[in-house]
């Protein structure tokens, strides 16, 4: 569907969101849970956590997304760039997490 925008990626429709910085994403039949690179929400229970949840579930509910992948977070999520068409985007109500290679 679409262009890749020149990049080495996947189309993936979304469920939900678990969490202001995880989705799940279904690729070819599979599951995954895509950490969402450079993103530190607060989780459910802290401050804010259910807005953060709610705003990243707003953004890609139900939309076609691409994904460039990073490798694995500690708990085995798919690090990876979000994108919405061509437009890479950046969630809100969290901080941009030190980038580290996993």
């Amino acid at each position: 569907p679409g262009t890749n925008c020149g990049q080495s990626t996947s189309w993936c429709p979304v469920g939900f969101s678990i969490d202001g910085d995880t989705i799940p994403v279904l690729h070819s039949g599979v599951g995954k849970k895509i950490r969402l690179n450079g993103m530190d929400c607060p989780e459910r229970r802290q401050a804010l956590g259910k807005k953060a949840r709610q705003y990243t579930a707003w953004l890609v509910l139900d939309e076609i997304v691409t994904i460039q992948e990073h490798g694995r977070d500690k708990h085995g999520r798919t690090i990876g760039d979000v994108m919405l068409g061509c437009r890479l985007h950046v969630f809100g109500l969290g901080s941009q997490a030190a980038r580290t290679t996993p």
